[in-house]
């Protein structure tokens, strides 16, 4: 993926935020949502 210092992404279901920190790197804004453990449900 190439992403530039100008891009904003929306990370659903990143984990643990592997993604969410390689992408942080190059991006202008990152948010990532994740309902980890089944927290969500509860």
């Amino acid at each position: 993926m190439k992403l530039r210092g100008d891009d904003i992404v929306l990370d659903v279901g990143c984990g643990r935020g592997y993604f969410t920190i390689a992408a942080a790197k190059y991006a202008k804004l990152v948010v990532s949502l994740d309902l980890m453990n089944g927290y969500g449900r509860q």
